[in-house]
């Protein structure tokens, strides 16, 4: 991979210790795209996977459910896991188009070398390896338990099914048409992507791409739903193959009018359930090789599907937040729940015994996920609110009385809800089916989210609003926030700013993101002009929050392009001239531990890192490099939470890791090679553009002589403010004099002249327009002179 693309990303997380974090501050910070439920030994366990790009198990128990481990790897949204109980295995995927395999049972253990700052470590985060296979996004995985294989599929028609105990595919499917040979192989081996090139499907193309897949427990059956709205069944036991050696679709159902985003196989694989957003659920009798029950219950698209093949009971979830519990025989159809946020998976756990005929009341309980960060938990077994809304007595759950107001016939009629329940009464044609809960038992409470961000103009700081309408000043040199805004200061901010001036719309809601009228008001934006410091610093770093969270790319030899004054960073007690190189003070900040450890053997094992500010040896024990001492040094911000680094490997493969797990054994295949030269070797890149070549020359309206060095290169940074001295001082050496009395009557009488000159008898101009001292060379390049070629500064008298 070449070096340019082998960027560092480093992510910004709210410390544990964090008041405002609090309790959840080790939860997730993301939507929860998956669920898993595990139950071995009388023991449940919840798996959590998040767009955070975390995985996260849970003991369930009366207490509630206990984070127990974070599994840390994947880059970029988790979409799916799933779980091999007998052989104690988590399969999950990913955008990052990889499939990973983890100890299911993995945990936190004591680490060698040092721990954590909560006291734990981890054993390379459970991870057992990790596929390369697929080529694009991986949105969904499913395990067969008896069979020990699972499968999985993505974006461009790529379904892979793997053999578990080798970690190799064992067959290749796929749906789009053949490829061309230049595209059919594997970017990391040559050997095909396994995509079928032929199959009986007119309606299919290469932009069909798989969103859901499910295997029954023995894996002899697969099957997959597509954006072209088909549903395709593989009998993974046949032979039947086409010339790429892929395997040919048993089955191509038609029936939907949309993507198909979930599926769900009966054990024995002769039914199969699936969920659109053409806001219908299908039942497919395979045998049959037909549609047999449609059911149009929900109002929008269908994203979510569990199955209780037990009590023959389907739960489903979607964009409207609604969650119901249909009978695959009967076709009564209950409203269990309702989320906030459209639903992204639903984990249920039915009852003990077979009872086809006891609907909703044949489930015990569920989990729900969202697109929000928090998880909820449903005990289906408590009193349903509408018996507890009329004063019922509470008693068998599943009674008809407690339930008539929830449920309904659900039929292919999107108006069956509306029409068809079974509270109506001869007094109304109508009526309103009601939630069976409308409060979760318990809630996993989630990190918020952010959701917008802005970079200041001085590179240092980024401000952030999250899903609760927090607003938050984020210090990138130190990776914590610095300062939260209530929601006072913020109206206050915006108040100051605006008085004086007409206001041109709508009064600011102060609700934190509403008008009166229910519009989103533009309250961050404001916040950010007022707040944004007007000044130009060159643009060392990117920042995204995909994650949920702040993620800070650097870039090879870009991260090196912002240099910043000491007295600039508030530094006491320094020399005006200390300056420091922002990107390669963070990459040394961030590898201090790692640099330490790799030099552990020349270092004394009881010694410790250097105090803040303590002109010693640069980090893992080298002497400085001359005149680099008092930089390194003298910096004085260092990460406190402990954030993960992303990067990739000269391979191409991902590497993530928390910094604190750094051990110094990770060499240049692992880490940047130019991370490694600038944190170990202290070298920087050649060719950073770090100056600016500029002229000063007298104004045509000014007396002033031309300076005998006119041309001169300074640092970028440089503030207009030294260019004065520097005039002046020049101007003294030839010797100038200026008549004071001229613009200052207190300097003198008139006509008084006095030998010198001072910085404030000049001023200095760009294409006419007057310079400010607190201005640098940067902002008056690109903000006035915006050329590229020197800069022309001219100074005059000032009158």
């Amino acid at each position: 991979m070449k070096l340019r693309k082998r960027r560092l990303t480093f992510l910004l997380e709210h410390s544990r210790d964090d008041s405002a974090a609090s309790t959840s501050a080790s939860n997730h910070c993301g939507a929860v795209n998956a669920l898993a439920l595990a139950t071995s030994d009388n023991r449940q366990t919840l798996f959590t996977a998040s767009r955070d790009a975390t995985i996260k198990r849970w003991q369930v128990g009366d207490a509630g459910p206990k984070l127990e481990m974070t599994f840390e790897g994947h880059v970029d949204w988790v979409n799916g896991v799933a779980v091999l109980e007998k052989d104690n295995t988590l399969v999950s995927c990913s955008n990052d188009c990889t499939v990973r395999l983890w100890r299911a049972n993995a945990s936190p253990k004591a680490k060698v070398g040092g721990k954590r700052r909560d006291g734990l470590a981890e054993d390379d985060y459970g991870l057992v390896s990790t596929l390369y296979d697929h080529s694009d996004y991986v949105m969904g995985v499913s395990a067969a338990q008896e069979a020990k294989t699972f499968v999985s599929a993505g974006l461009r028609s790529e379904i892979k099914l793997w053999d578990l105990e080798t970690t190799v595919r064992t067959s290749r499917l796929g749906l789009g048409r053949r490829r061309s040979s230049a595209s059919s192989s594997d970017s990391r081996g040559g050997s095909p992507r396994g995509v079928l090139g032929d199959f009986d499907c007119d309606s299919a193309s290469d932009a069909s791409s798989c969103y859901a897949c499910h295997i029954n427990p023995f894996g002899s059956v697969l099957a997959c739903g597509s954006t072209d709205g088909i549903l395709r069944i593989w009998d993974t036991r046949s032979g039947e193959r086409n010339d790429e050696g892929s395997m040919l679709p048993k089955l191509a159902l038609k029936g939907h009018l949309g993507n198909i985003r979930c599926v769900r196989l009966n054990r024995a694989g002769t039914l199969c359930i699936t969920g659109s957003s053409d806001k219908t659920i299908r039942i497919w009798d395979l045998g049959q090789q037909r549609c047999v029950n449609t059911f149009s219950i929900h109002k929008d698209s269908v994203w979510a599907l569990d199955f209780d093949e037990l009590h023959g009971q389907i739960v489903s979830g979607g964009r409207d937040g609604q969650v119901f519990c249909t009978s695959a025989s009967g076709k009564l159809s209950t409203l269990l729940f309702e989320e906030e946020n459209p639903v992204l998976s639903l984990a249920v756990r039915g009852k003990d015994g077979s009872n086809p005929s006891a609907g909703s009341d044949a489930l015990k309980s569920a989990w729900s996920a969202t697109s929000s960060s928090s998880i909820h938990y449903w005990d289906l077994t408590q009193p349903s609110s509408s018996d507890r809304e009329g004063g019922g007595s509470g008693g068998k759950s599943g009674s008809y009385r407690e339930r008539r107001h929830s449920s309904f016939v659900a039929s292919t009629s999107p108006f069956s809800i509306k029409h068809s329940s079974l509270g109506k009464s001869a007094g109304r044609s109508k009526a309103e089916v009601t939630p069976l809960q409308r409060t979760p038992t318990l809630t996993i409470a989630g990190v918020p989210a952010i959701v917008k961000h802005e970079i200041l103009s001085n590179r240092r700081e980024i401000l952030t609003e999250d899903t609760s309408g927090a607003i938050c000043l984020w210090n990138v040199l130190t990776g914590a926030v610095e300062k939260r805004f209530s929601a006072a200061e913020v109206q206050e901010a915006i108040a100051e700013a605006a008085e004086g001036e007409e206001s041109d719309g709508a009064p600011v809601g102060e609700n934190g993101g509403e008008d009166k009228e229910g519009k989103k008001d533009n309250r961050f934006e404001k916040f950010f002009e007022c707040i944004n410091p007007e000044v130009t610093v060159s643009s060392w770093f990117n920042a995204d929050k995909r994650l949920g969270k702040l993620s800070i790319h650097m870039e090879p030899k870009q991260c090196f392009s912002a240099e910043v004054y000491a007295t600039d960073l508030g530094i006491q007690d320094v020399s005006d001239e200390l300056k420091f190189n922002m990107g390669q003070q963070v990459a040394c900040s961030l590898f201090r531990g790692w640099q330490e450890r790799r030099e552990g053997e020349d270092a004394s094992p009881s010694s410790s890192p250097p105090a803040k500010g303590t002109p010693s040896s640069s980090p893992g024990g080298k002497p400085r490099a001359k005149g680099t001492t008092a930089k390194l040094a003298d910096w004085p911000f260092s990460f406190a939470n402990n954030p993960c680094i992303i990067s990739t490997t000269s391979d191409g493969e991902w590497f993530r890791r928390r910094i604190e797990d750094l051990d110094g054994s990770e060499t240049a295949e692992e880490i940047p090679e130019w991370v490694v030269s600038c944190v170990a070797d202290g070298q920087l890149p050649t060719g950073l553009d770090l100056k600016f070549s500029f002229h000063l020359m007298p104004h045509p309206d000014s007396e002033l002589p031309a300076l005998q060095q006119g041309k001169l290169l300074a640092p970028r940074i440089l503030p207009i403010s030294k260019v004065l001295n520097y005039v002046a001082n020049k101007l003294c050496d030839q010797n100038v004099e200026i008549e004071r009395s001229k613009w200052d009557g207190q300097q003198g009488g008139e006509g008084d002249r006095e030998k010198g000159v001072r910085a404030d008898d000049i001023e200095l101009l760009c294409n006419d327009k007057m310079l400010t001292p607190d201005m640098t060379l940067s902002k008056v390049r690109h903000g006035i002179w915006k050329r590229s070629d020197d800069i022309i500064i001219q100074f005059r008298e000032r009158g």
